[in-house]
């Protein structure tokens, strides 16, 4: 299953290469029409009007994701991310069909204070020089 990162799941951060991870099928990509948010520790992705830069990895299966982003099959609007299909962009081209984990945002709040408007997780957090990366 093709998977959209964006945070700590991302070659090189804590989670990368978690259980059910088979390989990175696309280690430059990005999606477009989501603002990204910083909760601290960890990224969330909302609908809006953002780029974000990312990477598509590939997973047997999508239960070990689904219990690290709290999403819950059977009541997605009850748990911490909900997931969509995607198209990310690539240098190469387009890869479709992608799964994105997604922030259950409470619409009473107003996350503008929160958006990273880079909408890149490594970027906004130094990662690049720590890793050697280069952005």
């Amino acid at each position: 299953m093709k998977v959209f990162v964006y945070g700590t799941l991302r070659s090189g951060d804590c989670r990368f290469e978690v259980e059910s991870f088979v390989e990175v099928i696309a280690s430059e990509a990005h999606i477009e029409g989501f603002d990204m948010l910083d909760f601290g520790g960890f990224p969330g992705l909302i609908q809006g009007e953002n780029r974000i830069r990312g990477e598509v990895h590939e997973y047997e299966n999508l239960k070990i994701l689904d219990r690290i982003e709290g999403y819950n099959e059977r009541a997605p609007k009850t748990g911490l991310y909900n997931r969509c299909l995607v198209t990310a962009e690539t240098p190469e081209g387009k890869i479709e069909d992608c799964w994105v984990y997604t922030f259950n945002k409470d619409e009473a709040h107003d996350y503008e204070e929160d958006i990273i408007k880079c909408g890149d997780w490594f970027e906004h957090r130094g990662y690049y020089e720590q890793l050697e990366l280069g952005s």
